[in-house]
């Protein structure tokens, strides 16, 4: 326990539990069902009712918070920890203030151009990610990757054995191939959607594929 950065741990999860200081103030002006997920279009297309949004979801958000941050300082206990890290562990809470936010505001009847919101927030993320990625240690290593072999993929208990030079190496052609794509990703903010929609299935696909090839990579030299 002594190896867990704590201060992090609490700010980040305190950040999840704010909006329910909004989700309250609002109370009465929200419908008894919120939207919570969108099409491309922008469109709510999922709703869970009122409580649930304003309190629990919130709670579970930060517990999952807590999880990441405290499996993280475990397993990479005694390194100095990198930009990228306290990227990775903004996510959740950044992702949970913004989509709070939006289900507030479009479940008060606010127009919002979504699409350009999210793509705006994914371009900026991929871009941090992308220029920390590089300078990140080869010895930085994931809870993922230590309990591969426990859910069956033992893939990831070889990247987690790897030597720290050849995953620096991984570790840099991601974070080049993160910042491009977040380039793009903010590009297409002035673009019509189906261009977007274009784009960010074709950023997707061009991810799997490259997972694909570091999977091959890896199994071969192990």
């Amino acid at each position: 326990m002594s190896n867990v950065k704590w201060k992090t741990l609490i700010i980040t999860s305190l950040l999840c539990l704010a909006p329910i200081l909004v989700g309250i103030y609002y109370y009465n002006d929200l419908p008894n069902m919120v939207a919570i997920h969108f099409n491309f279009k922008g469109q709510p297309d999922s709703y869970i009712p009122k409580n649930i949004f304003i309190f629990l979801l919130p709670v579970l958000i930060a517990f999952m918070q807590a999880l990441v941050c405290y499996q993280n300082d475990v397993v990479n206990k005694g390194l100095k920890t990198p930009r990228v890290e306290y990227i990775f562990k903004s996510i959740l809470p950044i992702t949970c203030v913004i989509v709070y936010l939006l289900s507030v505001g479009i479940s008060m009847g606010a127009k919002l151009d979504l699409r350009r919101i999210m793509l705006a927030f994914l371009g900026i993320l991929f871009i941090l990610i992308g220029n920390y990625m590089p300078k990140t240690s080869g010895n930085y290593r994931t809870k993922v990757m230590l309990n591969g072999n426990l859910i069956g993929l033992g893939y990831f208990k070889k990247y987690y054995n790897m030597d720290p030079d050849e995953r620096k190496k991984h570790y840099t052609v991601f974070g080049y191939l993160l910042f491009v794509i977040g380039i793009i990703y903010l590009i297409t903010i002035f673009l019509n959607e189906w261009i977007s929609m274009f784009v960010v299935t074709g950023t997707i696909l061009l991810m799997v594929i490259y997972s694909i090839w570091i999977f091959v990579k890896v199994s071969r030299n192990s």
